[in-house]
């Protein structure tokens, strides 16, 4: 299992984040109220046009109950437990302020303010979740855990991702078998830390031909107070887009400022779909008490090839993202 701690983050200007809605002639989000709606060739075209769909209630109450608990577990489990459940951890920088008076592994002895933090640096790696915090602590800081379907005790979590309704539609989307690429369970805690617009096949090493599908499963109501996710509809026609290391591997402010935007408020089991080279972010979570849980898989086609290097994903995206991760 991969423990990382990332840096802490600068704040970003809250006007990188609106809700346009939609303008005359541009391309908009297309919200469904059933898996059956999505799976038209109406909706489907208009995915295609769009680069993103919403299914509401996609994932029935029931499910985002197993789910929730199973994670609950999770973020209060030890080392041991999680070594056979989940592939990695990674926590909120912001833990290193919660550990300053204790001198811990990772050397944050001091309380930081907003001139000692610097561009995230994708993580330091941690030997052990007590380097963190203790368990009582440290699951308020957690960000993301992935690599967890198909593993011990995660039958809610892997029971998701094989969703029959959720499997049909992305056969259509891909033209094809679809195949899970990767599985995260993304916990924006109060106060965590924007994930800047970008567009996810910028971290991938596949093909830039190569279609790919993320699905995001609100389990928790989403709002632009927690850290909704902004989409801008129609951006993933523009093909791959310039990434920059600022704070994070992301898209120029300015490019952002530009985009028609949409903030995808969801309700617990709404399911979000959108192409890999969609533009989209999440802002802070402002809230000082409403932790935002959420779902996100990537699917590709069933053949399609992880390419032996980050050569090509370099050349169509930027340079300064060798080591970035979704």
């Amino acid at each position: 299992m991969r423990i990382t701690v990332e840096d802490v983050v600068v704040p970003h200007d809250a006007t990188l984040y609106r809700n346009d809605g939609p303008a005359e002639g541009s391309p908009t989000l297309d919200s469904h109220t059933t898996w059956a709606d999505a799976l038209t060739a109406e909706a489907t075209g208009a995915y295609n046009r769009t680069g993103c769909m919403v299914v509401r209630g996609g994932l029935d109450p029931d499910a985002v109950a197993a789910v929730l608990a199973e994670l609950d577990k999770l973020v209060t489990a030890d080392q041991e437990i999680l070594e056979k459940r989940v592939g990695m951890i990674s926590f909120e920088g912001n833990v290193c302020k919660a550990q300053a008076a204790g001198r811990s592994a990772l050397g944050c002895d001091e309380e930081l303010d907003d001139e000692q933090v610097g561009p995230v640096r994708y993580g330091r790696r941690v030997g052990s979740l007590d380097a963190v915090l203790p368990a009582t602590h440290r699951a308020r800081y957690i960000r993301k855990l992935g690599g967890f379907v198909d593993r011990e005790g995660n039958t809610a979590l892997s029971a998701v991702a094989r969703h029959p309704q959720l499997t049909a539609l992305l056969t259509k989307l891909l033209q094809g078998s679809p195949r899970l690429f990767q599985d995260v369970a993304l916990i924006k805690p109060p106060g965590g830390r924007e994930k800047p617009w970008h567009q996810d096949h910028a971290y991938f090493k596949l093909a830039e031909a190569e279609k790919i599908v993320g699905v995001w499963i609100a389990l928790v109501a989403t709002d632009g107070g927690n850290g909704c996710m902004h989409v801008a509809p129609g951006g993933h026609a523009q093909g791959p887009l310039p990434h920059w290391m600022r704070r994070d591997w992301q898209l120029c402010d300015t490019d952002a400022t530009c985009f028609q935007q949409v903030a995808v408020e969801m309700s617990p089991g709404d399911v979000l779909l959108f192409d890999g080279k969609l533009p989209h972010g999440t802002p802070t979570n402002y809230s000082s008490d409403r932790q935002r849980f959420a779902l996100q898989y990537h699917f590709v086609p069933e053949e399609a090839e992880l390419l032996p290097d980050d050569t090509e994903r370099l050349r169509l995206f930027g340079s300064e993202g060798s080591k970035a991760e979704c």
